[in-house]
């Protein structure tokens, strides 16, 4: 989440180099990555405050933080980073807050799950939450079965 504004942005841009710079469109632009924007109340495509939904190893996600450094080193605003993985492993996470981008919002966790959940996220969550957690899903990984969307 960033409450930098665009301004801000566009000038602290200058303060990183051209390989940094091709990191964050990449990130911006691929197909693991939602880029949001929330006013407040909801998500929307006015809003003042970005919120990025990407998926990162640490390594990206420490070389995303320090080029965000550079770039808002005299801003007002903050970045600040969830980490989401388990609830969206485990179905938790409630993507009814994204409102119009929910869809899209569905279609990237799908996309994490099938290639990074395994039977033994499964069988962690049942020991977590109990086997009624489990869900359609849970059960297709557990028999080999690809997922739903």
């Amino acid at each position: 989440m960033s409450t930098h504004t665009n301004v801000e942005t566009q000038i602290g841009i200058d303060n990183i180099t051209q390989s940094e710079f091709d990191f964050m469109q990449d990130l911006i632009s691929n197909d693991y990555c939602i880029d949001l924007k929330y006013d407040g109340v909801k998500y929307n495509s006015e809003g003042h405050i970005e919120i990025l939904l990407t998926r990162f190893d640490d390594d990206e996600l420490e070389k995303f933080l320090d080029i965000d450094k550079k770039i808002h080193v005299n801003s007002l605003g903050y970045t600040k980073v969830e980490d989401i993985t388990k609830e969206v492993l485990y179905t938790m996470h409630d993507t009814s807050v994204y409102g119009i981008f929910e869809q899209d919002v569905l279609e990237m966790f799908y996309n994490y799950k099938s290639d990074y959940v395994t039977k033994d996220d499964i069988l962690e969550k049942i020991l977590e939450y109990g086997i009624s957690s489990i869900t359609e899903n849970d059960k297709n990984i557990l028999h080999d079965l690809p997922l739903e969307l």
